[in-house]
Parts: C-alpha cells; structure tokens; sequence
C-alpha cells in the first residue's frame, strides 16, 4: 500500500510540473537584421529582465523559442545589429503564441 502510495504522489507531482510551465512563445525575427538582445517582462514591470540569447544571436528569418513563467499580459524588447530597438507591448499570452518583429515594432 505504501508503495502504491509513493508512486500516485510521484506521479501526481510529475504532472503538476509539466501543467505549471507556462506558454511557450516563438519570437521571430522579420526585421532585416540580426537581432543581438531578447527582453520580455510582464506589462506591469518597469524593466526589462535578462536576455534570453544570452550568447546567441537571432538572423533575419530565425526563430527562438522562450516559455513564460505564466500566461498573462507580457513585453517584448529586441535590439539589433545597429543598436535599434524594437518592442511589442501588452500582448495578451494565454497559450502558445508566436510573435513576430518587424520593422513596424521599431522604437
């Protein structure tokens, strides 16, 4: 029985971490140039938090992928080859979605 037991509460616990991931967002990047910085943070923060290439970068055309801590109300920066930014505010994330910078999103 005690092993019966364990199992369900390591199975139960299994599932909780897969369900607790929050959505995954692709960002691509559709501006002409590669992208050397990606931001994102809640809509409410002032900040921006960390980049998410770290020592990557992201090619015209590229894609990258970031899961979100939630679903919620997010912000995404870029800043690219030339030192441009560009950002997308208030984008509603509720499942997993695929954002697109374009030269339209120049700051």
């Amino acid at each position: 029985m005690k092993r019966f037991f364990l199992a369900a509460l390591l199975f139960g616990a299994m599932v909780f971490s897969v369900a607790a991931a929050g959505p995954v967002v692709t960002v691509v990047n559709n501006t002409g140039y590669t992208i050397y910085y990606l931001f994102f943070s809640e809509s409410a923060d002032e900040m921006w938090g960390e980049d998410v290439l770290d020592e990557e970068v992201l090619v015209d055309g590229d894609s990258f992928q970031i899961t979100l801590p939630s679903a919620g109300t997010w912000d995404f920066g870029a800043e690219d080859e030339d030192g441009d930014s560009y950002a997308q505010y208030n984008q509603n994330i509720k499942r997993n979605t695929t954002i697109t910078f374009t030269l339209d999103d120049l700051e």
